[in-house]
């Protein structure tokens, strides 16, 4: 499974602030979504986009905002108030090929296109056979505010030509996206200190499911205090790596 082919020829000519990176006409960007996916209700499916897309506001300043109509994002990108990314549905190659794409960002509007043959999941446990919006979504909102492929090998990153799932946004990352667009207003610029994994706090011996920052998500997990063996489900806290809510006793 791999992500698009950049459009190198539509890339900006001139460099974002000696960054080498090309860049949107503003911080401010204005998505359409021409259509839901199959699958999705509209706000379902804008909603999983948008999750993707945000990722990048919480180290950059660039604010991305659903719009009411295309025509009303046009104009706003005529105006040089926003960039402007149209996204829609597009039949690449089948399941499992491409899975998406995205132009590199340039004074222009951008279009985001969408596998149909792909079986969408909008979760954070993303089942056999089917592919995340949000993660890849990520990846795209990457490109568009002007981040290209990363090399592929270690570490790795989310601008990675194939899918990686359950990593977050690499320090290299964002400081690409800090560079060109600044920090983000009131939100960290670096990336939070590493916490340390939720086995090695809890002495958990088994553990399915996928990391967030402040909470695991898991399935289930196994754990040993007190003479007794927990089996636990839902959410624990990372950050009171104590506090979880229990799903049953072993």
């Amino acid at each position: 499974m791999h992500f698009c082919g950049v459009t190198e020829s539509l890339v900006s000519t001139e460099e974002a602030r000696g960054t080498g990176l090309s860049r949107m006409i503003a911080n401010t960007v204005n998505v359409w979504v021409s259509e839901p996916m199959v699958g999705f209700s509209r706000a379902q499916w804008e909603d999983a986009l948008m999750r993707g897309f945000t990722k990048w506001s919480v180290y950059a300043d660039i604010t991305f905002q659903l719009c009411s109509s295309e025509s009303r994002g046009i104009e706003e990108f005529q105006a040089g108030k926003a960039a402007f990314w149209r996204i829609v549905n597009h039949r690449f190659d089948g399941p499992f090929g491409v899975l998406a794409d995205m132009q590199l960002a340039y004074p222009g509007v951008q279009t985001m296109r969408y596998d149909v043959s792909e079986r969408w999941h909008d979760g954070i446990n993303i089942p056999s056979g089917k592919i995340p919006v949000v993660e890849t979504a990520t990846h795209e909102g990457g490109h568009g505010i002007g981040q290209p492929h990363t090399p592929s090998g270690p570490p790795a990153q989310v601008m990675d030509p194939t899918l990686q799932i359950g990593i977050p946004l690499h320090e290299t990352e964002i400081g690409m996206a800090v560079k060109v667009y600044g920090p983000a207003k009131n939100k960290p610029s670096t990336p939070p200190p590493p916490v340390p994994p939720l086995g090695d706090s809890l002495g958990v011996d088994l553990v399915i499911g996928k990391m967030t920052e402040e909470f695991a998500e898991i399935e289930r997990f196994s754990f040993a205090t007190g003479g007794r063996k927990y089996l636990a489900t839902g959410k624990a806290n990372r950050v009171q790596p104590d506090k979880f809510m229990a799903g049953g006793l072993e």
